[in-house]
């Protein structure tokens, strides 16, 4: 099964109407976790005072907590912070500290300005989130379907993340789910990723040694060819002899593994989670444990 554009633009338009109707408890942000919503991490020139911001969940108690930056999907055209409000809660609830990112979407900016606006959320991540009781150092970032392949790019190519001043080794791990990878699939968005962005814009083209650690995830439904993407973005990790993890998740297609995230008894949601906290705890190369479970 080939790439198509169609296809793309109708499982965007489904995770946006089903996203549209999933709702957070209003109590639950009172007994388990504290929301601080539009938190504004880039305020330069072109910016855009409604996407670039992100939404905090905090945990309650003392911390520090891991920190999960979550790219919302959407086509790099749909999408907003607000639609993913479950993700948020479901990981604050079993004590990650979790920022839902906006940024700014297609047509109005192209490749690579979505990416770049995702590094300056995770540099202001790094040199804010301590005062919100999360850990700067156990920081991972997530996304699924434009969110994975925007967070395994800012995972794996690191002229974004330098321009913020950070090396790829600032976060802990990269946790794409059910993203599109190579050049051919991001061809059939010329509007978004212009002919002579492609290769540089395609995560696989940037797989090599010294990459962070990564847990690559797709559904057992999704579309084959993100299914076949997902497999091949693991593999040439493994042989580049990076630390990864790969999970198929089963009677998950691309539009569930994201709405079924914090539902009792969700696989995906479950090994992230633990994913996070024994990677969040691992020791660095100094053997200094960063963080505890």
């Amino acid at each position: 099964m080939r790439c198509s554009r169609k296809m793309w633009s109708v499982l965007a338009c489904a995770v946006a109407l089903v996203l549209g109707s999933v709702a957070v408890p209003a109590d639950a942000e009172d007994v388990e976790f504290v929301v601080k919503k539009s938190l504004s991490y880039y305020d330069g020139k072109d910016s855009d005072e409604k996407k670039n911001c992100l939404d905090l969940y905090v945990p309650k108690g003392d911390g520090p907590f891991p920190v999960l930056a979550w790219v919302h999907g959407g086509g790099w055209k749909m999408g907003d912070k607000a639609m993913f409000r479950h993700v948020g809660a479901a990981f604050a609830k079993r004590g990650i500290l979790t920022a839902i990112v906006g940024y700014r979407l297609s047509p109005s900016v192209k490749h690579p300005e979505h990416v770049r606006d995702v590094a300056r959320a995770l540099a202001w991540l790094k040199k804010n989130v301590k005062e919100h009781k999360g850990d700067p150092d156990a920081l991972f970032v997530s996304g699924q379907s434009a969110g994975g392949h925007l967070s395994a790019l800012v995972g794996l190519d690191p002229t974004y993340l330098k321009e913020q001043g950070l090396e790829l080794s600032a976060r802990k791990g990269v946790i794409p789910m059910s993203g599109p990878f190579g050049t051919v699939c991001l061809a059939v968005f010329p509007d978004v990723f212009p002919a002579e962005t492609r290769d540089d814009a395609a995560p696989l083209n940037h797989v090599g040694k010294d990459k962070p650690p990564f847990f690559v995830t797709w559904g057992e439904d999704d579309p084959i060819n993100l299914r076949m993407a997902g497999k091949a973005l693991a593999s040439k990790l493994e042989e580049a002899g990076v630390k990864t993890k790969s999970l198929e998740v089963k009677e998950r297609g691309h539009v569930t593994i994201v709405t079924k995230i914090g539902t009792e008894k969700d696989e995906l949601t479950e090994e992230v989670v633990k994913y996070i906290k024994e990677n969040a705890a691992a020791k660095t190369e100094t053997g200094k444990t960063k963080t505890k479970d």
